[in-house]
């Protein structure tokens, strides 16, 4: 158990403020309130703080500079309304409010309690949650006032840093590693691409679309041609309007051709993520993986509580 320290409750001014209603009540795909940092240099702070705990250079830690975009598109502080939740470093949704509250119960008593007061115990209920959950954008949790705010509260206060990257491990990585080794895998890029596709769609969505790639590539394709097939195809998802440049960075990115790969801002989401697989696992470096590594958290900021 985690020493018990005092609750740092000090929030940072949204865009909209954290206590407005999410405005699109499930309207469409793209239609989701983001509460943004309203201030500038809160934002450039949130977002080194990312660049900060992945300076250890190690596999996890580059896998989190992929999945943010080196805090460009996640921090540790994101809250938004797409499928009804989407909150933290990992974009979790709100299938992990209950998990991550329960570790963090766990491990630093009266957290809750001090944030929540009267609802502490509404909260710790699976059953409330599961009941109040809606995976359309802008219904579900996050219209519940009381919830947003004790969640920028625990967002806002880097103790609990740890806990976010423990509980992206066990959600995205951990599993990406079983199935990468089960396929008997060793390049770092395709363990990264398991999870950075984990990240989009659950470790069982990414084993899918990975199983999709390996039928394509045909029963005797080796790693390299099945990893190429199966980004590709992550790539390719959103890709309307950006084909070309998608293309050009798919051949380019696994040495196809020569030539600079595109700019992100030339891409889909998805694009970018390869995009950044590239850079941050270059192809021709042909890196074997050899060890998940940690992060480069300050002692306060470490999780060492339940699993």
């Amino acid at each position: 158990m985690c020493s018990t320290q005092p609750l740092d409750m000090s929030t940072f001014p949204r865009n909209p403020d954290i206590n407005t209603a999410p405005r699109h009540a499930g309207e469409g795909p793209n239609s989701y309130t983001q509460y943004r940092l309203r201030d500038a240099a809160d934002r450039e702070a949130a977002c080194a703080d990312v660049v900060r705990v992945a300076g250890s250079g190690s596999f996890v830690s580059k896998c989190l500079l992929m999945i943010t975009r080196h805090g460009d598109s996640k921090q540790f502080l994101t809250i938004t309304g797409q499928d009804g939740l989407t909150w933290g470093i990992k974009d979790f949704i709100s299938d992990s409010v209950h998990p991550v509250f329960a570790k963090l119960d766990a491990t630093w008593p009266d957290v809750i309690d001090a944030v929540f007061a009267e609802r502490a115990d509404t909260l710790r209920s699976k059953d409330w949650l599961v009941e109040h959950a809606d995976k359309r954008n802008d219904r579900g949790l996050v219209t519940i006032g009381w919830l947003r705010r004790g969640l920028d509260e625990i967002l806002c206060d880097r103790r609990f840093h740890g806990l976010q990257l423990h509980q992206f491990v066990a959600e995205a990585i951990e599993p990406s590693r079983k199935i990468f080794n089960e396929a008997g895998f060793r390049l770092a890029l395709s363990l990264a691409a398991m999870v950075g596709i984990a990240n989009s769609f659950g470790a069982a969505g990414m084993a899918g679309r990975l199983r999709a790639a390996r039928e394509e590539a045909g029963a005797s394709a080796g790693e390299s041609t099945i990893i190429q097939m199966f980004c590709s195809a992550y790539a390719a998802r959103d890709a309307a309007g950006h084909e070309e440049d998608t293309r050009r960075l798919l051949r380019r990115g696994f040495e196809l051709e020569s030539g600079p790969i595109p700019d992100a801002d030339t891409l889909g989401h998805s694009g970018r993520r390869i995009r950044e697989l590239f850079l941050l696992f270059p192809w021709a470096d042909q890196e074997l993986f050899d060890e998940l590594g940690d992060f480069a958290l300050e002692d306060d900021e470490k999780y060492t509580g339940p699993p």
